[in-house]
């Protein structure tokens, strides 16, 4: 797997560290990326998380490392932290991991158009032309 990745990463030019703890909990960037996923600078928190664990191995565990994300992109970590662990947001990732599981997904990335289910990495442009067709 860890090979497959290093591939990839080298065909789109995206810098990759082997994290020295794998897999870390990231159920705090999550529990920011359900609560303001209609924000718009979540995309790059969640590009910056990943970066964090993946190119650079910093412990996205840490709150202090989710803090210093949010910090970044002109967020109040305080803020967004304190509504993250809110137990209505704890309760709305939750209800979307159980909803996901009801769909027969597992792993990542996996893209559901209505129904359909396209999982894998090589599958995003087929799930795009799927959604254009179907709209």
């Amino acid at each position: 797997m860890w090979r497959d990745i290093e591939r990839c990463c080298d065909k789109y030019g995206i810098p990759f560290e082997m994290p020295s703890e794998f897999p870390r909990n990231g159920i705090l960037a999550a529990r920011v990326s359900v609560a303001f996923e209609d924000e718009s600078w979540v995309t790059d928190f969640i590009k910056k998380v990943f970066e964090s664990n993946f190119a650079h191995d910093i412990d996205i565990s840490d709150e202090s490392e989710i803090a210093s994300v949010l910090d970044s992109l002109g967020q109040d970590p305080q803020r967004v932290l304190s509504l993250a662990k809110s137990h209505g947001n704890k309760d709305r990732l939750r209800h979307q991991t159980q909803a996901a599981i009801d769909k027969g997904l597992f792993g990542a990335p996996a893209f559901v158009i209505g129904d359909e289910i396209f999982w894998g990495n090589d599958r995003l442009e087929d799930a795009i032309e799927f959604y254009n067709l179907t709209r």
